[in-house]
């Protein structure tokens, strides 16, 4: 997904997830960590975050943080 809207040229909207929501998917995380933690940092940094967490989406699925199992840390 990740990967898929830098392809296109998508534009992402902002990362701040929906506040009636109670929980955040790992997409919207990676976007909130990197709008908060990502101030400053070299494009290294941002791509590494982002290929990590496209590696898990791809492999498990973009789901609520709180949704991942131990079998998808296996998988």
């Amino acid at each position: 997904m990740l990967r898929l809207q830098r392809e296109v040229g998508t534009h992402v909207a902002d990362p701040t997830p929906d506040l009636s929501s109670s929980s955040v998917l790992l997409s919207e995380a990676v976007g909130i960590y990197l709008k908060l933690k990502g101030k400053g940092r070299p494009v290294a940094f941002h791509q590494a975050a982002e290929r990590a967490c496209g590696y898990v989406i791809d492999a498990c699925g973009d789901k609520s943080l709180e949704a991942y199992t131990k079998a998808d840390a296996n998988a």
